[in-house]
């Protein structure tokens, strides 16, 4: 009876542990969490996306601004399938209230170094393995600053978040310049590379020409933005009269308090005090 009493104790530990190890795991993972009317919650960002990734587009905004100036080099342009110039796109999230907010933006990026925008290879401030602040980088790391924090609010959506491949592979140069390998990898996609995993987003552009807007200028190009192609994972730039898309974001999440999904390590606590009741329960003794 002692046996079998132990051996009953040591399953349910087990199954507990293996319980724990698998909550742990989909927590880790969850880091998109539907909040419902558009808005997705980044737990890890700590942001909230619009669901619609060309709302400009189908909330008629669009066409109903639709503008082209005969300057070349305008900014404000909006044209009717959402794709806009950089202060446009500026306007557009600063003046947008959605949900209940007021409080929109353009996605942030900020210099691997944490002080100023690095250029990658000679000649050109690309690179291919994350190590520049344009180019590609790694599957699930992405860009990160000095202190390990992601740099690129849409290179981490990309990268990491949902887990897509660059179309270039940055463990296997092709040619010893940016540029080089560039072509090549535009001519040949490593496989399974683009936007293959679109979570729960809509309406994403993907073309390889497609680039949506961030929120700061590249010193080393006058008048130029950096941008993010989601139908290639690269991170480039475009002149600020560019036409290219505009994804809204907002700081923090919108659900209240009683909605809030709890964070791993409040699931962590609440496991651990279950296995240490578990743990407590006493396997009886003979005389």
């Amino acid at each position: 009876t002692v046996l079998m009493t132990l051996l009953r104790s040591n399953l349910s530990f087990s199954l507990s542990l293996l319980l724990f190890t698998q909550l742990l795991s989909l927590a880790a993972n969850a880091t998109l969490i539907d909040r419902g009317n558009g808005l997705i919650y980044d737990d890890v960002l700590d942001i909230t996306w619009l669901k619609d990734a060309n709302y400009a587009f189908t909330s008629g905004y669009a066409a109903a601004n639709a503008r082209e100036s005969a300057d070349i080099f305008a900014d404000d342009n909006i044209f009717p399938d959402g794709r806009m110039g950089w202060a446009a796109a500026l306007q557009w999230a600063d003046e947008l209230d959605y949900g209940g907010y007021n409080d929109w933006r353009l996605p942030a990026v900020r210099p691997i170094n944490g002080i100023q925008f690095l250029d990658g290879e000679p000649g050109t401030p690309f690179a291919i393995d994350g190590t520049a602040d344009l180019g590609f980088a790694f599957t699930g790391i992405g860009w990160v600053d000095h202190l390990g924090q992601p740099a690129s609010e849409l290179g981490h959506l990309f990268y990491v978040t949902l887990n897509n491949l660059g179309i270039c592979d940055p463990t296997n140069p092709i040619g010893a310049r940016f540029n080089d390998n560039l072509r090549a990898c535009l001519a040949t996609p490593q496989p399974g590379s683009g936007f293959v995993n679109g979570g729960p987003f809509m309406n994403v552009a993907t073309d390889q020409s497609d680039s949506y807007w961030t929120d700061r200028e590249f010193p080393t190009f006058p008048e130029s933005v950096i941008s993010f192609r989601f139908g290639t994972g690269f991170k480039a730039t475009d002149h600020w009269d560019e036409e290219s898309f505009a994804w809204a974001v907002r700081d923090g999440d919108v659900a209240n308090a009683a909605t809030t999904v709890p964070e791993p390590g409040s699931l962590c606590l609440a496991l651990a005090a279950i296995l240490g009741l578990r743990s407590k329960k006493r396997v009886p003794t003979t005389a």
